[in-house]
């Protein structure tokens, strides 16, 4: 692995090197080029650099071979030690050459670009789409402890009491949500039914969402002359880069989740053994 990084960091240091030095004349080691050339049988290089033309090699090369925009042909007398790199252009190789190193061929055609283009607009979709949600997280739940001022104050001594009988109970709910919404999706009557299921479970997640912003939110310094939307606004910018972190973010958004049904079920639970007495 460590062979591997060094080559390729030799091999950019020596692109660098051919960019600021795009003028030098050939030389006995080094040959730059901004036009066809050729190596002819018996001559020995010790790296080739050609921009915008072909290269024919006939002879010997005991470094790198880089080729921008142009073609590489190699004769069966050649002999390549080092690495051979081609963008924007073909290798065509005839039978008996000897290359020692990796071949690697970057042809920029209309289906390449294609693919970059979907795949960067893909990425910049995804990104876009995770800021949004992000900001839209922190406006909602500091909006929620605004509005809802003390009215959150059960739901935060639930989470602080047992967080984790919560996140045991919301996996097991979760679970059994998502095979009733399985079942009621199949049939035109339960469609409606899984829509209402899922704005609860958003009711619930922005109220879960803001409980923990203040929680988290009081462990600042600074945070007991501060008002509640102040205090879950600083907590909800905590939670929500902790959310974005790579890995460790799902594990945590999806804990969030499973307490929003753990707290969903408990508060409901609660609520109907209130009824009963």
């Amino acid at each position: 692995m460590k062979n591997q990084w060094k080559r390729r960091f030799i091999l950019f240091s020596l692109i660098f090197i051919f960019i600021l030095n795009i003028s030098t004349p050939v030389s006995a080691e080094n040959l730059y080029s901004q036009k066809d050339t050729v190596i002819p049988k018996g001559q020995t290089v010790e790296n080739v650099f050609v921009l915008g033309g072909d290269a024919t090699i006939s002879g010997t090369v005991k470094d790198a071979v880089v080729i921008v925009n142009g073609d590489l042909n190699i004769k069966g007398s050649a002999r390549i030690e080092g690495l051979v790199l081609v963008i924007g252009g073909e290798i065509n190789q005839e039978q008996g050459a000897h290359i020692s190193e990796h071949v690697l061929n970057l042809s920029f055609n209309s289906m390449t670009a294609n693919s970059f283009l979907l795949g960067g607009a893909l990425l910049l979709g995804i990104w876009f789409l995770r800021l949004i949600t992000s900001l839209l997280l922190i406006i909602l739940s500091t909006a929620t402890v605004a509005i809802a001022k003390e009215r959150l104050q059960p739901f935060k001594e639930m989470i602080i009491e047992n967080p984790l009988r919560l996140v045991t109970v919301g996996i097991v709910t979760s679970l059994l949500f998502l095979a009733l919404s399985g079942l009621l999706s199949i049939t035109i009557v339960g469609i409606p039914i899984v829509l209402v299921l899922l704005v609860v479970l958003f009711i619930f997640l922005l109220i879960t969402f803001s409980s923990i912003s203040l929680i988290i939110g009081e462990w600042l310094p600074g945070s007991i002359n501060r008002a509640r939307w102040m205090i879950a606004l600083g907590g909800a910018i905590l939670v929500t880069a902790g959310i974005n972190l790579p890995l460790l973010g799902w594990l945590l958004f999806l804990g969030v989740i499973w307490m929003t049904f753990g707290l969903m079920t408990m508060w409901l639970w609660q609520k109907r053994m209130q009824r009963k007495v």
